[in-house]
């Protein structure tokens, strides 16, 4: 019997297009950098803290600041170099900067 992979462009089952897409999330986030991995959780959650503190405030752009990816880049990097997360944040690779 021969067994050939059949290439498709349309995945027909529903639980091999769950498994396909489980599998290349798991390889595009082992792939992703340390930077960007803490670029897409504290970064987001702190430019939502600000941008909410900032609307408090009166100002009328802060709401801009939540999709702000230069924004979020500086906060993370804020965020690296503060005393207490320094030692915790020591396996990310600074190269990614």
């Amino acid at each position: 019997m021969d067994l050939v992979m059949k290439v498709v462009d349309k995945i027909r089952s529903d639980l091999l297009a769950k498994l396909v897409r489980s599998i290349v999330m798991r390889l595009l986030q082992a792939m992703e950098s340390n930077f960007k991995r803490l670029m897409n959780t504290e970064g987001v959650k702190l430019a939502y803290k600000i941008s909410e503190i900032g609307k408090k405030l009166g100002c009328k752009s802060a709401e801009s600041w939540k999709s702000d990816q230069k924004f979020m880049q500086f906060l993370v990097i804020t965020y690296m170099n503060s005393p207490n997360q320094y030692g915790k944040l020591s396996k990310v690779d600074r190269a990614d900067l």
